[in-house]
């Protein structure tokens, strides 16, 4: 069983502004007050709010994403507006929300954090396919600065190395747990790892490149099979 022991100061609580009560985070900042030893997450990424103009949309023929709508491994299955199968009670229950402002367009290689249960590592990097859909604004779009540390690499380290640190930025609360921009501001990483995944960054992104093209591969090959399936079973019945 994990156990989390908070030693900390008046002084250093007091620098505290959310008044959270989370164990977890109160570890971290107080770490970070007492070591300064730790670069910020945002020294290599930039939270971006892309506006969408809903007047310029063609509203019937939108693909949109909601969270869940995503699914831990970062592939998307948004909703075809111009679907006609698309239930007409859903249909409206997705405009409305996007007639409401809850519309964003993230750039290409941008990385998508889900506000509501990050834990769920429901992150979504923008490839050439995404960058055509919209997404809910429940989810933080970060962009990398400059090029200095990959996004599609983040996305791993996210699910990984990171995901303690990122699940101890999480609010207390009815909707938790909950992410907000403000929190990544606290979101710090060790100089040595830092350090590390730039140095490996490559070897890093070669392993993840090649093995995603193999996940894409057996998807591709999954999929023929569940046809042949359908395919069979269909000829077999109507022969």
């Amino acid at each position: 069983m994990e156990v989390n022991i908070l030693q900390t100061s008046l002084a250093d609580f007091n620098k505290e502004k959310t008044l959270r009560f989370d164990v977890k985070f109160h570890s971290t900042f107080t770490y970070l007050v007492k070591k300064k030893d730790t670069v910020p997450l945002l020294n290599f990424f930039t939270i971006i709010d892309r506006k969408v103009n809903i007047g310029d949309l063609d509203l019937d023929n939108l693909k949109y994403v909601e969270i869940g709508s995503c699914n831990e491994y970062g592939d998307v299955y948004p909703f075809d507006l111009s679907n006609k199968d698309l239930e007409v009670a859903e249909k409206n229950r997705l405009l409305k929300k996007i007639q409401a402002g809850d519309i964003q367009k993230p750039n290409k290689y941008n990385l998508l954090i889900p506000v509501v249960r990050p834990n769920l590592k429901k992150f979504i990097f923008i490839d050439d396919e995404k960058s055509e859909l919209y997404f809910t604004k429940a989810f933080l779009s970060l962009e990398s600065k400059e090029n200095r540390l990959s996004t599609f690499l983040l996305a791993y380290l996210l699910r990984t190395i990171l995901f303690k640190t990122l699940v101890g930025l999480c609010r207390e609360g009815k909707g938790y747990p909950t992410i907000k921009k403000e929190d990544l501001k606290f979101f710090y990483i060790e100089k040595d790892l830092i350090k590390k995944i730039m140095n490996l960054q490559p070897k890093l992104l070669e392993i993840i490149t090649s093995n995603t093209k193999k996940i894409k591969k057996c998807k591709e090959e999954i999929k023929k099979l569940r046809e042949e399936i359908d395919h069979s079973i269909y000829q077999l019945l109507i022969s």
